[in-house]
């Protein structure tokens, strides 16, 4: 399975983790990411998590983040992605969410991860096939698939 996770995803970790919701996105994340070395998941990213990553303010937090940042592909921007993600900006999507899913949609990657509820939100309003899911739920739903830890 190809997963394309969104610069909050590998934030997430290090966010408040006394809040419950948090820390299950978090454990949901490192999960992930732990799978992903195994092979289970395929992940994917862009040139755009990159960008993200290096406008976060802390200095400390950055390189946390670039600690657990991993990837098996990874995409630049190109005619394809740009196309794709002009038409999602014009349904509503913030730019960078927009060129996140541009990204996942034309790699062909099943599922987008991210804990940005707005995010999931706004890309159930128009058609695309790439599923954008919070990491905790699509965990959660892996597992009733019986996914092997």
């Amino acid at each position: 399975m190809r997963l394309y996770l969104d610069n909050c995803c590998y934030h997430r970790p290090f966010d408040d983790l006394t809040q419950e919701r948090i820390e299950r996105e978090a454990d949901a994340v490192h999960l992930i990411l732990s799978l992903s070395k195994k092979g289970t998941f395929i992940i994917v990213s862009s040139v755009f998590v990159d960008m993200e990553m290096n406008r976060t303010p802390s200095a400390t937090k950055r390189r946390k983040v670039l600690e657990i940042y991993r990837y098996d592909e990874y995409y630049q921007l190109n005619t394809e992605i740009e196309r794709a993600a002009k038409l999602f900006q014009s349904y509503g999507l913030k730019p960078f969410d927009s060129l996140h899913l541009a990204v996942a949609e034309t790699t062909h990657v099943d599922c987008l991860l991210t804990t940005d509820d707005d995010f999931i939100e706004q890309s159930r309003r128009f058609e695309h096939h790439t599923k954008v899911i919070n990491p905790y739920d699509f965990i959660k739903r892996e597992n009733d698939d019986d996914i092997e830890h």
